[in-house]
């Protein structure tokens, strides 16, 4: 395996064209705690998207696994301006190393980003956001009710999956925390709800931190959608409201509640 430096520099002599505003190195190996396994993640930003080129792609190198995900700058103004996406946009910009900016283009984006603040407009969209994606998560809720009352191990994962990462998403977004890396993402959401919260507690059971079977991890996903939705009760919209105090309805009133309690 050749060194990383002299992989990068093949790869930003191949990846520089007419259209191309800027590369840079995220991840791990911009950061410098990269492992024997990290990917080496670039981003290639270009003044239109080639109609004919994915917007992201994986490839080995060398035996380097390259992430290449194309952007235009305003593509990522846009990410900066989400909630969803806005505090993981920053710690990436933060974080990358630039390999190509002959214009200086990143380097002004930097300068938007780090002028970004999370201000009273920002949370009310976060506060939208979260009680919009709360409420259509209601049905996985069901899919898990339905794999417990099916004895469907398979069904009831499947669902939990989804539940845990939609809801870890939703209190992220809603508290606007800032997630340095993947690597991170579940410490920093349990840290910031409490190690010791019963939100933490369901979440460590259902996304399978402690053992348990299928069932144990599907009532304690159930919970962790019913605590969530306690925790947050004070940001939904009255149309956000009724969905998901009827999911919480048809969840406590189920036949596994004496389980889950």
């Amino acid at each position: 395996m050749r060194p990383i430096e002299s992989l990068l520099e093949s790869l930003v002599k191949e990846l520089k064209a007419e259209n191309t505003v800027a590369i840079t190195l995220t991840g791990s190996y911009a950061r410098g705690d990269a492992t024997l396994y990290s990917d080496v993640d670039m981003i290639h930003y270009v003044r239109q998207r080639p109609d004919n080129q994915e917007a992201y792609s994986l490839r080995y190198v060398d035996d380097y696994l390259v992430s290449l995900t194309i952007l235009t700058l305003d593509e990522r103004r846009a990410d900066l301006a989400r909630p969803e996406s806005a505090k993981w946009c920053l710690s990436g910009l933060q974080q990358a190393r630039v390999l190509y900016d002959p214009q200086g283009a990143f380097a002004g984006l930097l300068a938007e980003a780090n002028a970004v603040v999370w201000d009273d407009v920002m949370q009310a969209r976060a506060n939208a956001y979260a009680g919009n994606e709360l409420a259509g998560y209601a049905e996985e809720a069901h899919k898990v009710l339905g794999g417990l009352l099916q004895d469907d191990d398979g069904q009831t994962l499947y669902a939990v999956y989804g539940l845990v990462l939609g809801v870890s998403r939703i209190v992220a977004t809603q508290r606007g925390i800032t997630v340095e890396s993947d690597n991170v993402y579940f410490r920093r959401l349990q840290e910031e709800m409490g190690t010791d919260s019963h939100w933490t507690q369901f979440f460590r059971k259902a996304a399978g931190y402690d053992e348990g079977t299928a069932r144990m991890r599907g009532f304690a996903a159930l919970r962790l959608y019913v605590e969530t939705t306690r925790l947050l009760d004070d940001v939904f919209s009255p149309e956000h409201r009724a969905v998901i105090a009827q999911a919480v309805r048809v969840i406590n009133q189920s036949q596994f509640v004496a389980s889950m309690l």
